[in-house]
């Protein structure tokens, strides 16, 4: 038996997502666990031959900043995620292809560390409270400079912003759904809305994380869970949609 889906991404999301997701399943329900707030920083003084990205919420804020193109126009965009190289070359920037085998920051550092040049000017797009401190990393071995662009906040209504009540929340619960995430933060988000139910969607829901962070969260709440074989939406929904149980 299929199960429905229920997507987590944010509401900014939705655009893009309401495009990709009926290619893969028929019947969506969109709980976003996730609001994304662009901030403006100032942009940092000098070159920086390189710009190092793992989200496309980051890449969406540096497009609100008017003198960001200038600034990077020259720049090679190393973009952690097929969803964040595209939406990089989408805004025009540049970027130079990683490898696949990279499923997590981390990794991303350690790769970083072993193929730039020492002296290497790396600028780090980033979260307020990133899920891991790539600049910092990073800042071990190059000259960084970390550009906070965002910050998220776990915010779990529906799309309208309308809250979800408790019957509603008990509803969802007990029926079985195949539930995907995108980030850790949409993970934390969904279980303090819902932890109440815990017992019952920890039961009936079959978990499906993006990658390996993501992974590591949904192992903490769900029996049910698994990883899209590769850091993809499209594998996300389509892996997702295929579960039956």
């Amino acid at each position: 038996m299929f199960s429905p889906l229920i997507w987590t991404r944010s509401v900014a999301d939705w655009d893009d997502d309401a495009l990709l997701l009926p290619h893969y399943v028929r019947k969506v329900i969109h709980i976003p666990c996730l609001a994304v707030e662009p901030l403006q920083p100032p942009l940092p003084e000098g070159d920086f031959p390189y710009v190092v990205a793992t989200s496309a919420n980051a890449i969406a804020a540096l497009e609100r900043l008017p003198s960001a193109p200038e600034k990077f126009a020259q720049a090679s965009f190393l973009c952690f995620g097929p969803k964040t190289r595209e939406k990089a070359e989408a805004c025009g920037y540049r970027t130079t292809p990683l490898p696949a085998t990279l499923t997590t920051a981390e990794q991303l550092a350690a790769h970083l560390l072993q193929v730039l040049a020492p002296t290497s000017r790396l600028a780090v797009l980033s979260a307020r409270v990133p899920a891991f401190p790539l600049a910092e990393a990073l800042a071990e071995r190059f000259e960084v400079a970390e550009l906070v662009l965002y910050q998220t906040h776990r915010h779990v209504a529906w799309p309208s912003g309308e809250a979800i009540s408790d019957e509603q929340k008990g509803a969802l619960a007990r029926a079985r759904h195949v539930i995907c995430f995108a980030s850790p933060a949409t993970v934390e988000g969904f279980y303090r809305t819902f932890q109440q139910h815990h017992a019952a969607w920890q039961e009936n829901f079959h978990a499906v994380a993006i990658g390996a962070t993501t992974a590591a969260a949904t192992q903490k709440y769900f029996k049910r869970h698994s990883t899209s074989s590769t850091q993809s939406l499209a594998t996300l929904a389509s892996e997702a949609a295929a579960l039956q149980f």
